[in-house]
């Protein structure tokens, strides 16, 4: 990703009329907070430049659309992201990968519509791993477990350096139980991402869930002293003590992940991790806060 950023900023200043490496520019820093990550808030100052840039010069880029789309999801401004994504699909409805339109389409309630969209996207493009990690995703956030896991390991066929598939399918293993196996595949992703703190966090979760609070406790500190030399997502953390049934410590990290403006608030509404929260007046006041209907 960190490559990417270079090579669409050195395309804009060779031509700075290109569009499309604005909408580039602009989707790697938005993608770049969830997959290095990047720190939220500079990394999409960032996008908002590109991505104005790029409409600005063509308006009819599909790219630049989605470029908007995922600056505005960073705003909570969910109709705002939904018409884009809206525009940019009618600009072409055979584009493969649109990213942020899955969860946003599962944020406002529509599971079913947002699975026969990836699946859609995975038809037009049946060998990349991205869109095939990105049905595992979507099919995780759906709830649909078993068939999550059927995605994942078919993505992993598909690229087994891939690392996002390994986590992704490690997260749906943690769902059924599974907890031997989530570990396997996390510890993989931990590899093939270069030590992501957003995949350690998922471990973290994992040795949580199946009830080993040391090991769990023992990724907290790893990642608290990770964040002196990095960014770590404060929300990741927050799904840790969420599930080590420390619900203040959960709260007081969701409220410092809602200061960064972290990017994990795209799934608030329907993450499975922070199940044990939704009852809670603190969860209900945070989807209000963060544009979502209670």
């Amino acid at each position: 990703m960190k490559k990417a950023i270079e090579s669409y900023r050195r395309a804009g200043e060779i031509d700075a009329r290109c569009a499309l490496a604005y909408a580039g520019l602009a989707g790697s820093y938005a993608m770049g907070i969830w997959y290095i990550p990047l720190e939220p808030r500079e990394a999409m100052s960032n996008a908002r430049a590109a991505a104005i840039k790029a409409v600005e010069i063509d308006p009819n880029l599909l790219e630049a659309h989605l470029a908007m789309a995922a600056v505005l999801s960073y705003d909570w401004n969910w109709p705002g992201a939904q018409r884009e994504m809206e525009t940019a699909r009618g600009l072409d409805p055979n584009f493969s990968d649109y990213g942020y339109a899955y969860t946003l389409l599962l944020s406002a309630g529509k599971p079913d519509e947002a699975v026969r969209w990836i699946r859609r996207s995975e038809e037009l493009d049946p060998l990349s791993p991205l869109v095939g990690a990105n049905v595992g995703q979507i099919l995780y956030y759906a709830r649909r477990y078993d068939e999550a896991i059927e995605q994942g390991r078919k993505t992993i066929d598909l690229d087994p350096n891939y690392a996002m598939a390994h986590a992704y399918l490690g997260q749906a293993y943690i769902q059924k139980r599974m907890y031997r196996e989530a570990v396997e595949e996390l510890q993989k992703a931990i590899i093939l991402a270069e030590q992501n703190p957003e995949v350690i966090a998922v471990l973290g979760y994992a040795y949580a869930a199946a009830g080993d609070r040391q090991q769990a406790e023992k990724v907290i500190a790893e990642l608290t002293e990770l964040s002196k030399r990095r960014y770590v997502p404060s929300y990741s953390v927050a799904e840790i003590y969420a599930e080590l049934g420390r619900k203040d410590e959960a709260f007081a990290w969701l409220e410092k992940a809602y200061r960064e403006r972290a990017p994990g608030f795209v799934d608030l509404q329907v993450e499975p991790t922070l199940d044990s929260l939704r009852s809670d007046p603190r969860y209900i006041d945070l989807l209000r806060r963060v544009g979502f209907q209670a």
